[in-house]
């Protein structure tokens, strides 16, 4: 399995925070197959709370798609608690907002439409159900008497080496193993920016 996550970028205007309304968002992502390398013609979208059982075992997961070249049945997930927020201090970089973990599939593009939620500055507005279809987004904070705006969204994905912390074993951690944990819970997920692959921007593809 590969862990792949959703870094994002943009331009905040009278935004402290930006994230999705995770586990209910709807993530919209074209795929490529790891073992022939065809991509999907149209974007698949799969929800963290949203599960599916797997023909072959009796788990479940968040997306099962058959690829139409090879044949071959993969399977992708959000992977829980990877949900991140794009603040007002992380303009200028990229920074990662989800974490997936792929079995025989890799996300190469992201459509983000609907489902955001922007936080105004200064304890301001909370604007549910933004919608970035266009890459960006403007409105009016009330509370502040202010013009707010996310604009120039831009995002691209990173292979990561991801890391268990078990709260309850005293914050032993375990590097590169499968997030299949073994134990009581809760556990946390820890991403490394180490030994990353080369990130790619998709945005400068198009």
């Amino acid at each position: 399995m590969v862990k792949i996550s959703l870094q994002i970028r943009a331009t905040l205007e009278c935004i402290e925070k930006l994230y999705t309304s995770h586990p209910h968002y709807q993530w919209f992502l074209k795929l490529k197959c790891s073992s022939c390398g065809e991509v999907t013609e149209k974007f698949h979208d799969l929800t963290e709370a949203d599960k599916v059982p797997q023909k072959h075992n009796r788990s479940e997961t968040n997306l099962l798609i058959k690829c139409k070249l090879c044949s071959r049945e993969n399977n992708i997930d959000v992977i829980e608690g990877s949900n991140g927020a794009f603040t007002s201090n992380d303009v200028g970089k990229y920074k990662s907002i989800v974490t997936f973990d792929c079995r025989g599939i890799e996300p190469v593009d992201f459509e983000p439409k609907s489902g955001w939620i922007a936080e105004a500055e200064d304890d301001g507005k909370k604007f549910e159900d933004v919608d970035l279809t266009e890459k960006e987004w403007v409105d009016y904070d009330e509370k502040n008497r202010t013009s707010v705006g996310i604009y120039e969204l831009e995002w691209q994905f990173i292979k990561v080496n991801a890391v268990l912390v078990g709260p309850q074993q005293g914050g032993q951690t375990t590097s590169n193993e499968s997030l299949e944990a073994s134990g009581p819970g809760p556990w946390i997920l820890e991403l490394s920016t180490k030994d990353l692959c080369p990130a790619v921007d998709f945005n400068r593809l198009k």
